[in-house]
């Protein structure tokens, strides 16, 4: 659940720093533009959590051989 949290705390900071590029531009975005922006955060929102659950679950079965390297 930590881990969960520390994501979620980092939103806010990857959010205000897009909201800054974006003022930059002065928000001058096609419909178009802001459909593909509004996408492509969900999407990747949604990956990001699911790899998170993903990784998580496997660490908390497995050890971390898969890794590291040994000769």
């Amino acid at each position: 659940m930590c881990d969960f949290l520390s994501f979620l705390l980092a939103v806010p900071t990857m959010l205000t720093a897009t909201i800054m590029d974006v003022a930059k531009t002065s928000f001058a975005f096609t419909l178009n533009e802001v459909i593909a922006l509004s996408t492509g955060f969900i999407i990747s929102f949604i990956v990001a959590l699911l790899s998170i659950k993903f990784l998580l679950s496997y660490i908390r079965k497995n050890d971390f051989i898969g890794f590291g390297f040994t000769e």
